[in-house]
């Protein structure tokens, strides 16, 4: 989403098409994401969840089409949920002291809750 968000942008500053590829492709080799899921999708073509993950449970690394994770483990509080995910994309990148960098929170279609908010916030 990151992405066309960005490379809209581009076209839509009426940028040579050459220019706004230029860009999706800068965003794509320096992007980085990490899912987090408390329940599985229900891809419409199977027409039930992908997994199944208990209520006490979270699936961290999920892809956006509804794959399992890396990982299932306890939930956790917010703080710790965030470093467990930043941790894999800082460390595939080689990040120095000063860099700037954008960090995107996204609900994956969820309802916005308030753990969203913290992380945005925090």
């Amino acid at each position: 989403m990151l992405l066309e968000k960005i490379a809209g942008a581009a076209a839509e500053e009426r940028r040579p098409l050459k220019e706004v590829a230029d860009v999706a492709r800068d965003v794509n080799a320096r992007g980085r994401s990490m899912g987090m899921a408390l329940t599985s999708c229900t891809v419409p073509a199977a027409g039930k969840p992908t997994f199944d993950i208990g209520d006490d449970e979270m699936e961290i690394g999920v892809g956006i089409h509804g794959e399992p994770g890396r990982e299932r483990r306890k939930l956790a509080p917010v703080h710790e949920i965030v470093q467990t995910m930043a941790g894999p994309i800082v460390d595939d990148l080689p990040f120095a002291k000063g860099d700037e960098v954008l960090a995107f929170v996204n609900g994956m279609a969820a309802p916005r809750s308030s753990s969203s908010m913290w992380c945005t916030t925090s």
